[in-house]
């Protein structure tokens, strides 16, 4: 290693910047593999990071390491006030697994507030149509799921 690059990575602080610009290059790149080390680099600096944890999980998701990636995801929605993407990217997973059930509850128990938004409403609709709820069923039931995610809104 050059001295420029000792010199650069001397401080936990700029090892994490450095981590976390390498991952996105190697994401970028498409090399995800990468990416896993990079992002692994990033949370042993900051464990708490949620960025790198969440994007350690993406690059596990396209590496076909999906259990990895669950286990990252899992984490991150057992912390106060998870993003919904967060639950969305679960529940794409579980599904790839063929775990079509898991797949929709990942989506329910989230926040009424969060599962009104229309990209968790969308995924609600294909997991429900995986399960073979299709047709005027599975629209009826997605319609009263968003009834009643806009009621718990008001109540709040």
């Amino acid at each position: 290693m050059g001295k420029d690059r000792e010199r650069s990575l001397d401080t936990p602080e700029r090892v994490f910047n450095y981590s976390m610009s390498s991952g996105r290059d190697s994401v970028d790149h498409h090399d995800y593999g990468n990416g896993i080390k990079f992002y692994k680099q990033a949370l042993e600096v900051h464990p708490s990071n949620k960025q790198a944890r969440y994007l350690l999980a993406f690059c596990y998701s396209k590496t076909g390491q999906n259990w990895d990636a669950l286990r990252e995801l899992n984490t991150l929605l057992r912390l106060p006030k998870p993003n919904p993407i967060w639950a969305v990217a679960q529940s794409r997973i579980l599904a790839e697994l063929g775990l079509d059930e898991d797949s929709l509850k990942a989506l329910e128990r989230m926040s009424p507030s969060d599962r009104a938004h229309s990209i968790v409403q969308h995924e609600i609709f294909n997991a429900n149509r995986r399960l073979g709820r299709t047709g005027a069923a599975c629209v009826a039931m997605a319609r009263d799921k968003i009834y009643k995610a806009v009621e718990g809104l008001r109540r709040h």
